[in-house]
């Protein structure tokens, strides 16, 4: 077993679209080959990403605006709406102001973004999932 990326897992269990990736994650945790090559935090918070001391990060979450399961390998490829309070801060805009303080300039990043819209596709949510996660080992 060569532990040396992770896998960390954010949404919110009160919003049944921002729970999409709770149950992926949940689901990716009972998988044996998974298991073998990353640890899963689910439920993490933006500053898991600073705490981290894996040198390779992934992060599984919703995101608006796009059609399928994709895998984004640069932040600026990541879009925001406009911030009027904090209640308007996501993970993406964290992720900017974490990469702008160089916190975390020393790993390896990657999001894989699940569709907000894709509810009622959990399942092939999840084999998308899996397969980048495998391309990934």
């Amino acid at each position: 077993m060569n532990l040396n990326k992770e896998i960390l897992v954010y949404g919110n269990e009160l919003i049944p679209e921002d729970k999409l990736a709770i149950i992926i994650g949940q689901s990716l945790s009972q998988d044996t080959e998974i298991n073998n090559n990353f640890k899963i935090q689910l439920y993490a918070s933006p500053d898991d990403v600073i705490k981290s001391s894996y040198e390779e990060i992934i992060v599984l979450d919703v995101a608006k605006g796009i059609n399928d399961v994709m895998i984004i390998k640069n932040l600026e490829n990541l879009k925001h709406d406009k911030i009027y309070s904090s209640h308007d801060l996501n993970l993406g805009i964290y992720l900017k102001i974490f990469q702008n303080m160089k916190a975390i300039h020393n790993k390896k990043f990657w999001i894989i973004a699940i569709p907000y819209d894709w509810y009622d596709k959990i399942d092939l949510a999840q084999n998308k999932v899996k397969s980048i996660l495998k391309e990934l080992i």
